[in-house]
């Protein structure tokens, strides 16, 4: 018995701080809750209109994305994306890994969903 270990020492060096960042890892991106209640108000308009089903929401150290689907098996049609450009936020809108539109504000890449886009 006497081999025992204090794991509260060892699991304190990697414990989760507020921001969801690890001590050591890098610090991840994330959509402010604003940000994302405006995205979700986007989303579900389209989702009322039958346009769209299904969405997914990725979150890594260099951008956050919000990836839009008509099915759910199928790739995404749109993806808004925000990341860190030297010292401000931008946002883009994504296509089959082509960028639409880069702002630094959220709203101008929204409406451009308001209206109906077609894939070409």
């Amino acid at each position: 018995m006497s081999n025992l270990i204090d794991l509260s020492k060892k699991f304190s060096e990697t414990k989760r701080t507020f921001s969801g960042q690890s001590k050591r890892g890098p610090k991840q991106i994330f959509f402010t809750q604003e940000e994302f209640r405006k995205i979700l108000a986007t989303y579900s308009e389209h989702v009322a209109k039958g346009e769209w089903k299904d969405y997914a929401i990725d979150c890594n150290s260099d951008k956050a994305c919000f990836s839009i689907f008509r099915h759910s098996y199928e790739t995404p049609i749109f993806q808004i994306s925000k990341r860190k450009n030297n010292k401000h936020w931008e946002f883009s809108l994504n296509t089959q890994h082509r960028i639409i539109k880069r702002s630094r504000e959220l709203s101008t890449i929204l409406n451009l969903l308001k209206d109906p886009l077609k894939l070409v």
